[in-house]
């Protein structure tokens, strides 16, 4: 087996950005409102213009990778640090996110050029199932409430009968990598068609979704509008970074630095961790028992159609 040093590897990076974080930047949400009573029933019909009140925090962490989270098409540039991710993952792991180590990362995307640096970067898949307890998923909200499905738009006055329902295939513990959580499937039926997609449980997780759920209802439009059903998952989009973190991969002897294998080559290392940046994690909101929320869109004939946003569960941004 090769033996690599990553000091005449990732060192040789003449780019800052390789050696320290980027820019700091803080995501937030709107304050919850008090959550609707647990139940399948209940859950999915919040008024117009309300927040549905589930938790759906500014950052999430989970061992292992999120699951369905892109780092195939992802760039450093696509992320935006924030400075609350790193205490999050703390709780996960207090000897690996310590706050003096914040800086000593090597940070690898898919446009990375030299050639250790591309040859771990190649082998993700490898990495996260050699090492699951080596790492984990930091993100920062990028969208609540992602939108799932929606019927076709319909002229009052009429009334529209819908079905919402879900099956998901879940998994109770990281496996090959991938973190606690699963893949889903979302109908909304007879015209709104279906949607599949994958999920994750962050660190604060305290529900468990059900495996199968369905729920039929009508929504009337008034003469002069249109309406429409909006479905949306109680989740949020994360981007963040894969962190592989070196604090706890055996030292390599007589040298003493941490040392780690992967494909052919025995990998000796001073990086506290390597990151790689991934974007579009599905992460379940903590403490919602149900995978969906639905509100009826109504609007006036000849205006706009509205956006397919949950009204008042847009994040806002402040820079710091």
């Amino acid at each position: 087996m090769e033996v690599m040093s990553d000091e005449d590897a990732v060192l040789a990076h003449e780019s800052p950005e390789y050696r320290t974080a980027p820019p700091e930047h803080t995501h937030r949400t709107l304050p919850p409102q008090s959550p609707p009573p647990h139940g399948e029933s209940a859950l999915p019909a919040p008024g117009m213009g309300r927040d549905p009140g589930y938790d759906i925090p500014g950052t999430a962490s989970s061992s292992g990778l999120a699951r369905g989270a892109d780092w195939k098409t992802t760039s450093l540039a696509d992320i935006s640090w924030c400075s609350a991710r790193w205490q999050d993952l703390r709780q996960l792991c207090n000897i690996c996110f310590t706050a003096t180590n914040h800086d000593n990362i090597a940070y690898i995307d898919r446009y990375d050029t030299h050639e250790l640096c591309k040859y771990i970067y190649d082998r993700i898949p490898e990495l996260i199932r050699r090492y699951p307890a080596a790492t984990s998923f930091g993100g920062c909200l990028d969208k609540p409430y992602p939108w799932q499905l929606s019927t076709d738009s319909a002229l009052g006055p009429t009334t529209i009968t819908y079905t919402v329902s879900h099956t998901l295939e879940h998994s109770e513990s990281v496996t090959e990598g991938w973190a606690i959580g699963g893949s889903a499937g979302f109908n909304l039926g007879p015209l709104g068609g279906s949607v599949s997609t994958e999920y994750s449980h962050s660190r604060t997780n305290t529900t468990t979704w059900s495996r199968t759920g369905s729920t039929s209802s009508d929504f009337g439009v008034e003469a002069g509008h249109y309406g429409r059903i909006d479905v949306f998952a109680t989740a949020g989009l994360y981007n963040g970074y894969l962190f592989f973190s070196t604090a706890t991969l055996p030292t390599h002897p007589g040298d003493g630095r941490r040392c780690f294998d992967i494909g052919s080559r025995h990998i000796l290392t001073s990086y506290a961790h390597y990151c790689f940046p991934v974007k579009k994690a599905l992460m379940k909101s903590p403490n919602s028992p149900s995978p969906l929320v639905r509100i009826g869109q109504p609007w006036r004939s000849g205006t706009t159609p509205p956006a397919t946003e949950l009204p008042n569960s847009i994040p806002r941004h402040q820079h710091t």
